[in-house]
């Protein structure tokens, strides 16, 4: 987040176009920090300073984009980063391609963002708890 702005990623995987929170899924032996650690260096081309847990899942998703019966588990933290000074400088709602394939991200306002415009149902969620946690918090 960057005054009240959340950053958002619009991705093309399996030939379909989602909004998301930047991130993505474990492999094979590391741990929950280390992936974040590696997604954010992927995705956004930041290296994290600090996190903080945000928010655990706590109810059943089943994956989008793995087999039919597989079943997801998200973590989400709030993170402070080194700046990427691309990404930090971009204007509201400007999307900015971050790597050679289709991968863009933009900062909105959190207040103006519905929760519609974010294509995964746990993002969804997380969007609706950031919103009113900012709402409690101003």
């Amino acid at each position: 987040m960057r005054n009240h702005q959340i950053l958002i990623s619009r991705e093309i995987i399996n030939d379909r176009e989602y909004y998301k929170f930047p991130g993505g899924g474990l492999e094979f032996g590391e741990g929950t920090i280390d992936c974040l650690k590696r997604e954010i260096r992927e995705e956004l081309e930041m290296e994290i300073l600090r996190t903080t847990h945000f928010y655990t899942t706590d109810f059943f998703q089943a994956s989008a984009f793995d087999p039919p019966g597989t079943q997801i588990f998200c973590i989400y933290y709030m993170i402070e980063t080194y700046y990427n000074h691309l990404i930090m400088q971009l204007s509201e709602n400007e999307w900015f391609k971050v790597k050679e394939d289709d991968h863009w991200v933009s900062w909105n306002k959190l207040n103006s963002l519905k929760i519609s415009d974010l294509t995964l149902p746990i993002d969804q969620k997380v969007l609706y708890l950031l919103q009113n946690q900012f709402y409690l918090d101003s």
